[in-house]
């Protein structure tokens, strides 16, 4: 039996060689792996920076044709030579330089962006320049077919020392924005581009960095720390001027960049972000981390590296008293156009409830128009002279200036109770002595309650919670209505059906009291109040149908 078993292990095949590949289709993926033209765009862009050399200013210069071509040059650093144009055509090979990490984006981006393209190359410390091509980029995925190319020399227009590479990417696929293009590479490279060791054209047009309104860039904090891992970290932190972040592309928190590019935007390193408090979106400042480890479309670092630990550890800190200080900034209230439109609304619905309710007359004269305005009733009269006459009640006395002030009394006892219709005032003079005065009596010539309601505009502000509205005093006679937009019910029914009604209820509630000079029961006022919303109900009644 053993010796059987033993014959037929001899007997057996040999197992065959097993040999790693790399399928067509990963090349189509990784041509596939972006979001849009710009950020394919980017990784040409990323291939020209890495070109950069010390006390040179780079030039990129990007251009479309009416042939519906890109072609992205820059002139003016170490260029490509032969050794290096076959490393560019390597999948995975790379020259190490700059952002030229893993040798697929710049290939990639091609195919995603065209159906072939043309490369022109010289070094900076070669005279001859060569071309190679392929209009068919596309088809050798199909067959499997690997790329060969024979360079051929040709003449371009640059110096003996100076390095020249030009993609000319035929067969566009899509539209590319030149504006929005240039307000992406603004951003991305901003960087880069304040730095002055790169120079970024699309068409004539120079590409000029983001500007970042920083509220005061003298008290923005700039700082370098080594790090363990051969490079240092260095950047700053600052404000945006107030109400930045709502505009345009701008967003706060720290940007994170590497070789002077933006890789991440938004950092906030464990602390709180804005959607614990709006006002933390005026933060703002920018790192210099290339040596933290990046994903391969450059949009993420790795944050599980031991890199961006240390970075997370020392930004952290450093932001801290930056979050604190914003954290005790008041915050602002966003109202929308909807809900200054839906109390323009309310304010005419009402105004018109009260033309309705035959108040018209009233609001001329209270307005001031110049009408005459009508006698006092006999009973207005009487309440008038009653009110001028009150006898100063036991406990009180007039001083010559005409206060009428309580008995002094020691500091821990009681001040004599306000006789009916009276009201204490608080002033200065502290415990022992309090000012107290009648309610406000009207004018000779007041008319009826509700006064110079056709000049009181309507507002919404934040208030505390617990206040519904306010009538303003903004002096001169003037007053403002205010609702609270802090206000539990508002902001129930903000945005819904009855957001309309609760700003009528609101505004009638307040105009129903004004003028009252204390004279109006509680059944008056609700009535007043009712009778308002009702009429206004009519009207929108009236007009839906």
């Amino acid at each position: 039996m053993t010796n059987m078993a033993t014959k037929n292990i001899r007997q057996a095949p040999s197992p065959p060689t097993l040999e790693e590949k790399i399928s067509p289709a990963v090349r189509q993926a990784f041509m596939g792996n972006f979001r849009n033209a710009n950020e394919a765009v980017n990784e040409l862009i990323d291939n020209c920076m890495a070109d950069r050399m010390s006390h040179r200013r780079l030039d990129v210069h990007i251009e479309l044709n009416k042939k519906g071509e890109l072609i992205i040059t820059n002139r003016n650093g170490f260029g490509m030579d032969l050794i290096e144009a076959q490393r560019f055509l390597t999948w995975g090979e790379t020259a190490r330089r700059g952002l030229s990490r893993w040798g697929v984006g710049g290939k990639a981006a091609i195919g995603y962006l065209g159906t072939g393209f043309v490369l022109q190359f010289k070094s900076f410390k070669e005279t001859i320049a060569y071309e190679i091509e392929d209009r068919d980029w596309e088809k050798r995925e199909n067959n499997g077919r690997l790329g060969i190319y024979t360079p051929k020399r040709i003449e371009v227009q640059a110096g003996p020392d100076e390095g020249f590479v030009r993609f000319r990417i035929i067969g566009l696929k899509m539209r590319i924005d030149e504006k929005k293009l240039d307000e992406h590479i603004a951003s991305i490279y901003r960087r880069a581009l304040m730095k002055g060791d790169a120079h970024l054209r699309i068409g004539s047009n120079p590409v000029q960095p983001l500007e970042l309104p920083i509220y005061d860039p003298s008290h923005a904090e700039y700082f370098r720390e080594h790090s363990p891992f051969n490079k240092p970290m260095d950047g700053w932190i600052g404000r945006l001027m107030a109400d930045s972040p709502k505009k345009g592309s701008i967003k706060g928190g720290i940007r994170c960049c590497a070789e002077g590019r933006l890789i991440t935007q938004s950092e906030y390193f464990g602390h709180h972000t804005p959607s614990f408090k709006a006002s933390l979106s005026n933060l703002i400042g920018e790192i210099e981390i290339s040596f933290v480890p990046m994903g391969l479309k450059k949009t993420e670092f790795n944050i599980d590296s031991k890199e961006w630990k240390w970075v997370k550890e020392i930004m952290y800190q450093k932001l801290e008293p930056h979050i604190k200080a914003l954290l005790k900034v008041k915050e602002k209230v966003r109202i929308s156009q909807r809900e200054w439109d839906k109390l323009l609304e309310a304010q005419e619905i009402i105004q018109k409830a009260f033309e309705r309710l035959e108040m018209t007359e009233r609001l001329i004269q209270w307005a001031g128009r110049g009408r005459k305005r009508p006698k006092p009733t006999e009973d207005e009269q009487e309440r008038t002279r009653e009110r001028r006459h009150r006898i100063i009640p036991d406990g009180f006395y007039q001083e010559p200036n005409g206060d009428i002030v309580a008995d002094a009394v020691e500091a821990s006892q009681p001040l004599p109770p306000a006789p009916e219709g009276w009201v204490y005032r608080d002033d200065k003079y502290g415990a022992i002595k309090r000012r107290y005065t009648p309610r406000t009596p009207p004018p000779d010539d007041a008319i009826g309650r509700l006064r110079r309601l056709s000049t009181i505009p309507y507002k919404l502000h934040p208030m505390p919670e617990n206040m519904r509205s306010e009538l303003r005093d903004l002096g001169d006679g003037k007053l403002e209505l205010r609702i609270n937009v802090n206000f539990p019910l508002y902001k129930t029914y903000k945005g819904t059906k009855g957001d309309l009604w609760y700003l009528i209820e609101t505004a009638s509630l307040e105009m129903a009291k004004t003028g009252t000079n204390g004279d109006m029961t509680i059944d008056e006022y609700i009535d007043q109040v009712n009778e308002i919303v009702v009429e206004a109900y009519r009207l929108t009644a009236q007009e839906e149908t």
